[in-house]
């Protein structure tokens, strides 16, 4: 009868144990992870490219295999990078939802968004824009 309640004791610690470190990776794995939104064109050809730049103020670009993509905005607020795509609205760019694991650019992130919240000249929207996407460029595209 003993034996038989401390087996049935150590199976549950175990389990128990087993859960709890599941939990913890799961959450530890995920919580660096920021949701950002990003107003991408492409994927276009290099030889496309150099065109389609012209028609942002300020943009960066990047390569993935042989496309390239240009980046026009970020913002952690759907409301900001609809007010940016908005002002391109004559563009083909698309509203793409990604990750990001810097906690540095998040944090001026979230500043950023929260000055542009009261913004609603284009000029002073793209001067703010200008400068996240220059800070996204050193501190995640290098």
């Amino acid at each position: 009868m003993k034996i038989k309640f401390l087996i049935i004791l150590s199976l549950t610690i175990l389990v128990g144990f087993l859960s709890a470190k599941m939990v913890h990776a799961f959450y530890s794995e995920n919580k660096n992870n920021f949701n950002v939104y990003v107003l991408e064109a492409g994927p276009y050809e290099e030889n496309i490219v150099k065109e389609k730049e012209k028609q942002f103020d300020y943009y960066v670009t990047y390569k993935d295999n042989e496309s390239i993509y240009i980046i026009c905005g970020i913002s952690t607020s759907l409301d900001n990078i609809n007010k940016l795509k908005k002002i391109y609205s004559d563009t083909d760019i698309k509203i793409i939802k990604k990750y990001i694991d810097n906690q540095e650019f998040i944090t001026s992130l979230e500043q950023y968004d929260l000055l542009i919240d009261g913004l609603s000249n284009k000029k002073d929207i793209l001067s703010v824009n200008k400068v996240i996407l220059s800070s996204y460029e050193d501190l995640i595209l290098r």
